[in-house]
């Protein structure tokens, strides 16, 4: 009997399993189809231990949002994604919102459509210093689609891991950290960010946690220092960690 019908959809089979991965590691889509399936496979490096709840345990009924660029493409949170950020940032009503990671400013551009009285801070490499996918520049969508002469946003540029924060400690509400996913960029922008929200009982979000090791890392190793102090889940459905710290106490010294 021939092998030949054997070993052709070997190839198929294998080209066809090649491609899934590439759009799960590359495509905005897939990530969390990915890291289900190596969670369930064992294979991934760390497995993730926070706590999985509904977006509907974190964030009251009855809260709208209005999505621009809808559609995700390679690099973005997914729609839901974005989504349950929005969801969170309008439940908390934040004077200032924090964002590790500008891109294409998509995040950025929903918090200051959404939230009209919120500051918008975020953080991104000097165009010198990266080359964004597709051609894009740090924070376009931001110059292209918002138009408020209001001065709610402000592009930071620089390296998180060496950026003088301190004017910004304590004055801010909600972070999202979506930089470098090593483990020395995550929890450096961790740090960065539990100092940002100093006393206030803040919100901060993390992307990519449970499919980045150096990112889950990171946020458990957070979640042990600040035990006390916040409580810590993860969004199901998402690649999101969210911590909501208590009033009143510092997160890290």
């Amino acid at each position: 009997m021939s092998k030949l019908p054997f070993i052709r959809q070997l190839f198929w089979g294998n080209v066809a399993w090649s491609a899934h991965v590439f759009r799960a590691l590359f495509g905005a889509g897939g990530r969390v189809g990915l890291s289900n399936m190596c969670h369930a496979m064992g294979v991934y490096k760390r497995q993730p231990h926070l706590r999985k709840v509904a977006l509907s345990d974190v964030i009251p009924r009855g809260i709208e949002i209005n999505l621009s660029h809808v559609t995700s493409e390679n690099w973005q949170v997914t729609t839901y994604e974005l989504a349950s950020i929005l969801s969170i940032v309008l439940a908390r009503s934040p004077q200032c919102f924090f964002e590790f990671g500008t891109f294409d400013g998509r995040t950025s551009l929903n918090v200051l459509r959404n939230s009209p009285s919120t500051q918008v801070v975020s953080i991104d490499l000097p165009p010198g210093d990266v080359k964004l996918p597709d051609q894009k520049k740090v924070g376009n969508l931001i110059g292209e689609e918002f138009r408020g002469d209001d001065g709610r946003f402000t592009q930071l540029l620089g390296n998180s891991l060496r950026f003088d924060f301190t004017p910004f400690h304590g004055s801010v509400d909600v972070v999202f950290i979506d930089a470098g996913h090593s483990y020395a960029c995550a929890i450096a922008d961790s740090r960065s960010a539990c100092r940002l929200i100093g006393e206030r009982g803040g919100v901060i979000m993390w992307h990519d946690y449970a499919t980045w090791p150096g990112v889950t890392q990171a946020v458990e190793e957070i979640q042990a220092l600040t035990r006390e102090k916040a409580d810590m889940v993860w969004i199901e459905g998402t690649t999101l960690a969210v911590m909501m710290a208590r009033p009143g106490v510092s997160l890290v010294e």
